[in-house]
């Protein structure tokens, strides 16, 4: 059974401070997590392929440089995943897609994409590619919730937030469109961290709608989530500030509506404690139509995944799940003025999101709908899909466990490019629940 609420030793920096004293090797660690692999696979299935004599390699080697008391990269002897949309130079980029996936693959890598190059640069142990849903559409894997493998891990970036909740991998990358970092996360009870629009390198990842497209990270701790962010980052610092009272924004306008009870009995519950802890707590939201976010959200998606996809749809349809089939033939048949219609209000939205956060320093709402719905789906995106679509930085974290034995999720958004701060506010938020 997984850990809503990690040891140390669970996480990276509690690696490596193992790492450092000596308790651990990356030799070691990697071994130990391959086990992990081979005993829970199986029912997971979270990977599309292991890496694990190369990955045992390095390991092997890193192990040996730092026992000659070389100095390594922040990630050395950290096992990770990455979700397979994501290129690997000489491996193949599945996408979830039948013919990708055949040994005689057209989608060979021929190089690795920035991302996942900047993570190995800090010597991150790269185990295997995750599992993707087709194209990151809404096709569910095969892949199962590790809380109960009869419930859904969540989608697009099934694999992921799986593999890491399951501990087969300390951190995963993933992407997410319209929900598929943050709703994965909750649904698996693991750090799901999804950085501004723009702030993490996207060269070497398949596209679905380049207007939404964002990279993000799975942990098990927001401090991981931090070191990751600081690592990859195409952003500059910028220094936040310690502080022990916060303005939040409750959205419970839209959020609370749509919200299942147990939902909404965990956002009093967590609202509750908040304000004890001496933090100002204010209800807002009402004013944006999300509806309207959510409508021109999806024109541009299925707009831009239709062209993305036109020339090889028109070869290869029989191969394409029924989602993504949906998906590209609506945006085939939507008109061009439309779309640009939508990119218009898209970027007056961006432009004015600040306002959201004039008198609050973050927004709060549940990351979900509900708890993991079943196999049949990857869940609903729509309290995720408005921040794709605004750009904003968001966290999710668990809170606790629903009466199914399911995890339950927070999700926090903050002001455009302030992902630093973010972190820090969700540490200090995270910890006041977890105290209180």
């Amino acid at each position: 059974m997984p850990n809503l609420f990690p040891e140390p030793r669970e996480t990276i920096l509690g690696l490596q401070s193992e790492i450092r004293t000596g308790i651990a090797t990356p030799y070691s660690i990697t071994a130990e997590t391959l086990d992990r692999i081979m005993r829970h696979e199986m029912d997971v299935r979270a990977w599309v392929r292991l890496y694990q004599a190369e990955a045992l390699k390095l390991a092997g080697e890193q192990t040996v440089q730092l026992s000659e008391g070389n100095q390594l990269g922040p990630l050395a002897g950290i096992p990770i995943g990455i979700k397979d949309i994501i290129d690997i130079e000489g491996s193949i980029t599945g996408c979830g897609f039948e013919p990708f996936l055949q040994n005689d693959s057209p989608n060979i890598a021929t190089a690795t994409a920035p991302l996942v190059h900047r993570l190995l640069e800090a010597g991150a142990i790269l185990l295997g590619k995750t599992t993707t849903t087709q194209f990151a559409c809404f096709d569910p894997t095969e892949t199962t919730n590790p809380w109960n493998h009869r419930h859904t891990p969540g989608g697009s970036s099934s694999g992921s937030a799986a593999a890491v909740a399951s501990g087969m991998c300390y951190a995963a990358i993933g992407t997410q469109t319209g929900g598929s970092v943050t709703r994965p996360a909750a649904y698996c009870g693991v750090i799901g961290f999804k950085p501004s629009y723009g702030t993490l390198p996207m060269e070497g990842i398949f596209p679905l709608a380049q207007r939404h497209d964002h990279a993000g990270f799975f942990t098990r701790s927001l401090e991981d989530a931090r070191l990751l962010w600081n690592i990859c980052r195409l952003t500059n610092p910028i220094d936040s500030q310690s502080r022990n009272q916060l303005r939040i924004g409750n959205l419970n306008h839209f959020f609370g509506d749509h919200a299942a009870p147990q939902m909404q009995e965990m956002m009093q519950t967590v609202l509750r404690k908040l304000t004890a802890a001496d933090h100002h707590v204010e209800q807002t939201g009402e004013d944006i139509d999300f509806g309207s976010i959510l409508d021109h959200h999806r024109n541009i998606m299925v707009y831009e995944t239709a062209q993305n996809h036109r020339e090889r749809f028109e070869k290869f349809a029989q191969f394409y799940h029924p989602a993504v089939t949906s998906q590209i033939q609506a945006g085939l048949q939507l008109p061009m003025t439309d779309y640009q219609a939508s990119c218009e209000v898209q970027d007056q939205y961006r432009a004015q999101s600040d306002q959201y956060f004039t008198d609050f320093d973050l927004l709060i709402c549940p990351a979900t709908l509900d708890e993991a719905p079943s196999l049949e789906t990857t869940g609903d995106p729509r309290f995720n899909a408005p921040w794709s679509f605004l750009g904003l930085p968001t966290i999710t974290f668990p809170v606790q466990l629903s009466k199914a034995g399911l995890p339950l999720g927070l999700q926090l958004i903050g002001p455009a490019g302030c992902e630093d701060q973010l972190l820090e506010d969700s540490i200090l938020i995270q910890t006041a629940l977890k105290n209180s």
